[in-house]
């Protein structure tokens, strides 16, 4: 069972592999991001600066640089504007996958589990779509999901490696990253990691990770930075709508029943299982239920009460769906197993 489970998790990756690069290279870039994250990288390889961003010569103080210095090196390599801007999204939505699978192989000990939580995003278009864009959404929720792997292993240094690399991926979506640890203690009592000096190395290090690119922009622009990069793009885009005409804004529970029915449905389904194993389920499997449920209540209650909505914005929140749903499934049945004997 376990052989053909770890097969069925190769066949996802493969299916992963094929659903986000195939023809990625190919066609002119979507939208408005793509174009401006294009044009950004460009000018940065032209000018051999990857620390001032610019958009037309002027600066852009928009986001944060990670992903630009991959699709720097990405373009380089490939020669291709096209390929090069995609690419980092495409790799880190298959070490997106990966990782979820990961994550559902740790709690269940079981590779169809693995397997399943796999699919279900596999089969999630809108996720596998953001993959195939120049997204942001995808290198910062890859970060996320290791944040949540490091705190639950305990591993305090990777954690802190997990929430610098997420700011720099995608600013302030970090918090989700950085809430893993107080979620965990919530759900389990446990907050001695505020005394383990391990912690405070890995605080250190995200430190370490995350100041120097912030204090130079800081330094070259003064307060101009901190206006537009929290100021305009975090603040004002959650106050209200930049994209200024409500055709441009998205209804996303509309969306979602239109491009991810299968994923909602499931979701739903295995909510209302929740009660039927719940009470069977060991301390540190109960919290990791309640520590999935609760980050999703978190990321929902965020991004739909923000005024600015795109739907690529609700990228972080498939892999724990996935999670989630594949983890009761596998509850669900070892209860019913348990109870038959």
């Amino acid at each position: 069972m376990q052989k053909a489970g770890l097969f069925a998790c190769g066949l996802v990756l493969a299916w992963a592999a094929w659903a986000m690069f195939a023809g990625l290279g190919t066609g002119p870039l979507q939208l408005y991001d793509e174009g401006t994250y294009a044009q950004v990288t460009g000018e940065s390889l032209h000018r051999g600066d990857f620390l001032n961003f610019t958009l037309g010569g002027l600066p852009w103080l928009e986001k944060p640089p990670l992903y630009f210095w991959l699709a720097g090196a990405a373009t380089y390599i490939t020669g291709s504007e096209v390929l090069g801007i995609r690419l980092p999204a495409a790799l880190f939505g298959i070490a997106v996958v990966a990782m979820t699978m990961v994550l559902a192989y740790s709690a269940s000990r079981r590779y169809w589990v693995a397997a399943l939580a796999g699919a279900l995003l596999v089969s999630t278009e809108p996720f596998v779509q953001g993959a195939r864009e120049a997204r942001l959404d995808l290198v910062v929720v890859f970060f996320i999901l290791l944040a949540y792997c490091a705190a639950f292993n305990k591993k305090y240094v990777w954690f802190g490696v997990a929430v610098g690399l997420a700011v720099l991926s995608k600013s302030v979506i970090a918090v989700f990253a950085a809430a893993a640890l107080p979620l965990i203690s919530m759900w389990t009592g446990d907050w001695s990691w505020l005394r383990d000096r391990r912690f405070w190395l890995g605080a250190g290090v995200g430190l370490i990770i995350v100041a120097p690119w912030h204090l130079w922009l800081w330094w070259e622009y003064s307060g101009e930075f901190w206006r537009q990069y929290v100021g305009y793009h975090v603040l004002d885009r959650y106050e209200s709508n930049l994209f200024f005409s409500p055709e441009f804004q998205t209804d996303y529970l509309a969306r979602l029943f239109d491009y991810a029915k299968p994923l909602l449905a499931a979701f739903f389904a295995a909510l209302i299982t929740v009660p039927l194993y719940v009470r069977q389920l060991a301390a540190h499997d109960r919290a990791g239920v309640g520590v999935a449920l609760s980050l999703l209540g978190l990321m929902v209650l965020v991004f739909f009460t923000a005024q600015t909505r795109a739907l690529s914005y609700l990228i972080p929140l498939y892999p724990f769906a996935a999670l989630f749903i594949s983890l009761s499934c596998f509850y669900v049945l070892r209860t019913v197993h348990n109870k038959g004997r």
